[in-house]
């Protein structure tokens, strides 16, 4: 799923919070997953190639 990082926050117990905006409806996924312990990949978009 593409999308770009938006935002940067650092919590009071020295925690950090990502904010990424995603293109498409994540809604389904985000319900199945929450507070629930995820891997994670971060990587730069590059178009498919036919």
């Amino acid at each position: 799923m593409r999308g770009k990082l938006k935002d940067l926050t650092f919590g009071r117990d020295g925690e950090q919070n990502i904010t990424i905006t995603v293109n498409g409806d994540f809604r389904d996924e985000f319900d199945r997953l929450k507070g629930q312990d995820i891997n994670l990949e971060v990587k730069r978009w590059r178009t498919p190639q036919k």
